[in-house]
């Protein structure tokens, strides 16, 4: 990104009493405006639970219309909006509604979550059959530890690993700073494998808030794929995780052969499917130049 600005809202009255917050984001990159929530679709306002029905049709309403004007400020050709329906969730929000009367198109999308609140045991069963006997052997192969604070040297190999197996730098060092930042500031964790000489040999980078754990990026040595690596990964990342207490893992979305995707896609659906215990829908809502503003 060239420029981004932070416009987040704390939604208050005029008592200074919070209603909601909502992550709103706008940023420049090849001279272009993108409006977002830290660079994913635009999210809804989260509103407070007691907050009455009318006050969030109303606000829903009213951040709408500011994306809308924001959107007509900044020319865009379009803007997204994300709709998210987890598990524990029963209606779809009043800013979905709202997105839709305005003339939005929607397409829906599959996410995959596991369950943290659920015992190993029960997590387990979940799993794909052949994959019991995929994470005991990588257990007994690699060695596994997690990064969750300072070790610039353990960063720095991950590092050098991506760049290996991607085959060229394709991510700018302000990035890694940012995400080696992250993890020392307690918010991301790095779950890593070594073999007996110390070398690494796969890891796997997350997002942590105080409930969710979010996938964001993984890298594996090419010429050990006959091995089990990612499955050790998934599976350290979830015992650490529930250790820590959060409700969920968000494995992050999936694609289906109707969707069109690559073999490579479809391969990582396929690993990613095997670890899952709720497939839940999301809404991808957006809004096009050839719509009225």
């Amino acid at each position: 990104m060239d420029w981004v600005a932070d416009i987040s809202i704390i939604l208050r009255n005029e008592h200074q009493d919070v209603y909601g917050v909502w992550p709103l984001t706008v940023a420049l990159h090849n001279n272009q405006y993108i409006l977002s929530s830290y660079g994913q679709p635009v999210h809804p306002p989260l509103f407070v639970q007691a907050l009455s029905i009318k006050k969030k049709k109303k606000l829903a309403k009213q951040c709408f219309e500011l994306c809308e004007t924001l959107a007509r400020k900044y020319q865009l050709s379009s803007w997204q909006s994300i709709e998210s329906y987890p598990p524990n969730k029963h209606s779809l929000s009043d800013w979905y509604q709202v997105a839709l009367n305005a003339g939005m198109t929607t397409h829906m999308q599959h996410e995959l979550f596991v369950d943290l609140s659920l015992s190993i045991a029960e997590i387990k069963r979940y799993f794909r059959k052949s994959y019991g006997s995929l994470i005991n052997q990588g257990l007994r192969v690699w060695n596994v530890a997690v990064l969750e604070g300072e070790n610039r040297a353990v960063w720095r190999q991950f590092h050098a690993l991506y760049d290996r197996v991607a085959g060229k730098k394709i991510r700018s060092e302000r990035a890694w700073d940012l995400q080696y930042q992250a993890i020392v500031e307690g918010h991301a964790i790095l779950i890593y494998l070594t073999d007996d000489q110390g070398g690494m040999v796969g890891g796997g980078y997350f997002y942590t808030s105080r409930d969710e754990c979010v996938y964001a990026v993984a890298a594996y040595d090419r010429a050990l794929f006959d091995k089990p690596l990612g499955h050790v990964v998934q599976y350290r990342l979830i015992e650490t995780m529930k250790d820590k207490g959060l409700q969920w893992y968000k494995i992050g979305p999936i694609v289906y052969p109707q969707d069109a995707p690559t073999q490579k896609e479809l391969s990582i659906a396929h690993f990613k499917q095997g670890f899952l215990t709720h497939c839940v829908p999301s809404f991808l809502l957006e809004r096009l130049t050839s719509q009225k503003l």
